[in-house]
C-alpha cells in the first residue's frame, strides 16, 4: 500500500500529513473534519497550514472552542462560515465578523431577510431560489410562508442583524416545562479540556409536560408515587411504548405530530364551554399537584359533569356546524 493510501485509509485526505504533503488551497468542510484535523497525533504544536487560502465550514453547529482552534493553525482571514441546508442558504460569515461577535453563523446574505417567529429562523428568498421538496407537498407547505422559508431551525437574531444558532426544533428537549437546547449544551461542554467530542441528546424518563422520549414525544401524566420509588430505586426508564401499557401518559405521537395533537386537544376542551374548561383546569392542576390516585378520583368524578353537560353538547355542535356556541354554563 502506498504511503499516500495509507494517510487516506488512517486519517482521512484531509489528515495533517495529507495537508502537508498536497498543500491544498480551498477546502469546503464540517466541523467534524476540523476536529479530525486537529486531533492528529503528529500535528506540530505551532504548526499553521499555510497553504489554505480559504477554508468555508458548514453542515452543523460549530463550537466556539473548536472554531478558535482551527484558527489558530490557519492564517488570518482564512475561515468562513455560511448557514443554511442544501436546498436554502441563509448565511455568511467573514472571519473578522465572527472575532467581533463569536458564536454567530453571519448576516444575511445578499437578496435575504432573517427574522425570528417563536424561536423558528425564517429567511425570505429571492425568486431564483424558491424550491419544493420532491414529491412532499405537505413538506413543501411548512417550509413556506409566503415568499420566506424556514427548516426548522432555532435561533436569535441581535440588532444588527447577526444570527445565533440555538438548535433544531425536533432536537429540542422540554424536561419540567424548560427548554432545553442540545447545541447550547454541546458548546459548554466542548470546551471543557480533555473533550474531544460530544453529543447532547434526551433520553426516556418519566416527567410531567412534554419530554423526550424513545420513539416520539410523551403527553404526559405525573407518574403515581409507587412507580415513581421503584424507578428510583432500580434506575429504570420508562420508554414511550412501556409508559402508554402501564398508563402514565394520555397519548404517544410522533415529534412532527404534537403540535397538531395540542390543537385538536385544546379544540376539544374548547368545545366543552366555560364548564368544561373550568373542570380541565382543575384536573390538570389536581394531576400536577396530586397525582396518583387523587388526579385519577377527581378525573372520575368530574368527566360525567364536563361531557354531560348541556355545554359540552351545544359545543360540540357548534363545533361541527362552524358556528358560535351559545354557552349556558350548565
Amino acid at each position: 500500500m502506498s504511503d499516500r493510501r495509507s494517510d487516506r485509509h488512517q486519517n482521512g485526505f484531509l489528515s495533517g500529513p495529507s495537508i502537508r504533503r498536497h498543500r491544498p488551497t480551498t477546502a469546503f468542510l464540517v466541523p467534524t473534519h476540523l476536529q479530525r484535523i486537529l486531533q492528529c497525533d503528529d500535528l506540530d504544536a505551532d504548526e499553521v497550514f499555510d497553504s489554505l487560502r480559504l477554508v468555508a465550514h458548514a453542515g452543523a453547529p460549530c463550537p466556539e472552542s473548536l472554531k478558535r482552534a482551527t484558527m489558530e493553525r490557519l492564517l488570518p482571514g482564512r475561515l468562513w462560515e455560511f448557514y443554511g441546508s442544501t436546498e436554502a442558504q441563509f448565511t455568511v460569515c467573514s472571519p473578522d465578523q465572527w472575532l467581533e461577535h463569536p458564536g454567530t453563523v453571519g448576516r444575511a446574505r445578499a437578496g435575504r431577510t432573517l427574522s425570528i417567529d417563536d424561536g423558528v429562523i425564517w429567511s425570505t428568498m429571492p425568486d431564483f431560489a424558491r424550491f419544493s421538496y420532491w414529491r412532499d407537498e405537505e413538506a413543501t407547505r411548512r417550509a413556506w410562508r409566503g415568499g420566506a422559508c424556514s427548516i426548522g431551525d432555532l435561533g436569535t437574531l441581535s440588532d444588527d442583524g447577526f444570527l445565533y444558532l440555538t438548535g433544531r426544533r425536533h432536537d429540542l428537549i422540554i424536561s419540567g416545562g424548560v427548554n432545553v437546547y442540545p447545541a447550547e449544551v454541546e458548546n459548554v461542554l466542548a470546551a471543557v479540556d480533555g473533550v474531544a467530542e460530544v453529543a447532547v441528546f434526551g433520553l426516556p424518563e418519566v416527567k410531567r409536560g412534554l419530554f423526550a422520549a424513545g420513539g416520539g414525544i410523551q403527553l404526559g401524566r405525573r407518574v403515581p408515587i409507587a412507580v415513581a420509588m421503584e424507578l428510583a430505586l432500580t434506575g429504570d426508564t420508562i420508554d414511550a411504548g412501556r409508559a402508554a401499557t402501564m398508563g402514565l401518559v394520555n397519548a404517544v405521537v410522533a415529534p412532527e405530530r404534537v403540535l397538531d395533537e395540542a390543537i385538536g386537544l385544546a379544540e376539544r376542551i374548547a368545545a366543552n364551554g366555560p364548564l368544561g374548561i373550568a373542570a380541565t383546569k382543575r384536573l390538570m392542576l389536581a394531576a400536577f399537584n396530586d397525582g396518583g390516585a387523587a388526579g385519577w378520583d377527581l378525573q372520575k368524578d368530574l368527566q360525567p359533569v364536563v361531557f354531560g353537560s348541556e355545554d359540552a353538547k351545544e359545543g360540540a355542535l357548534a363545533f361541527i356546524e362552524r358556528r358560535p356556541a351559545a354557552w349556558k354554563g350548565r
